[in-house]
């Protein structure tokens, strides 16, 4: 089963779109500015995930990973594939969000 993340990057401007592949261990990652590049990441997208997010200046919630692994643990009980990417939806719309009110202006402004 395959999976998009689809977000818009703060540092780039325009969309990422992740592909998430579920394995019986945990994902394959497609790095979304090198899609022929993939790795095997654990069940909560481990540090490559939140090293990617990090490098394309994401602002995400604390517990983004945890999100994550509960997806796959979703995906692994046999929720249905379209479950399980409406829930990708909703991670990206709570990273996006936590992208849009995070301070940007005065003493903030450029950070």
């Amino acid at each position: 089963m395959m999976f998009s993340l689809t977000m818009r990057s703060p540092r780039w401007g325009f969309n990422d779109k992740w592909k998430f592949t579920w394995t019986d261990e945990g994902w394959i990652m497609d790095d979304p500015q090198s899609p022929s590049d993939s790795y095997a990441v654990p069940k909560n997208g481990g540090d490559k995930f939140l090293s990617t997010l990090h490098h394309d200046d994401y602002r995400f919630p604390y517990h983004t990973s945890s999100a994550l692994e509960r997806l796959w643990n979703k995906a692994n009980a046999g929720c249905s594939p379209d479950q399980v990417q409406e829930a990708f939806d909703m991670l990206a719309e709570w990273i996006q969000e936590c992208d849009r009110i995070a301070p940007n202006t005065g003493l903030f402004e450029g950070w």
